[in-house]
């Protein structure tokens, strides 16, 4: 018989509604910068690189087991890494986040269109009414 399998870094913390997490700048294991030893960063890059190569999703994010940044959080025109330090986000997510993190007017219509469903195997009204703005707007005959 085998034994269930678990991660051995497996999250400690209890996920909230419209939050990554309810102590959002913390290690999986306290609230001190330091958890057995190891700087907080350091085990969720360590969490980060169990499951992903070289602890990252994307290769624009990856700057060094030492250097990637971990984003616990962000707001407006500011993210805050695993430590708790603030940065101002240039890169904005490399331009969907232009309007900032967490802004109030897009967050209030996103929470709206959830209602009716978020992902699905067919064409949906708020995908037409896009594709219909982006023709206009651009003047191109049709997007995809």
């Amino acid at each position: 018989m085998n034994p269930v399998r678990t991660l051995p870094m497996e999250s400690l913390l209890t996920p909230t509604a419209g939050s990554l997490a309810q102590d959002r700048a913390k290690a999986p294991a306290g609230n001190s910068p330091h958890t057995a030893g190891k700087l907080q960063r350091d085990i969720w890059y360590e969490r980060a690189a169990a499951v992903m190569p070289y602890g990252v999703s994307s290769n624009f994010r990856y700057w060094g087991a030492d250097d990637t940044l971990i984003v616990a959080r962000g707001s407006g025109s500011h993210i805050w890494d695993a430590y708790g330090k603030r940065y101002i986000d240039y890169r904005l997510g490399f331009g969907p986040i232009i309007l900032g993190h967490a802004f109030e007017p897009v967050n209030s219509a996103v929470t709206a269109a959830m209602q009716d469903g978020t992902v699905f195997a067919a064409t949906h009204l708020h995908e037409i009414r896009a594709a219909e703005r982006l023709t206009r707007v651009t003047g191109t005959d049709m997007v995809r």
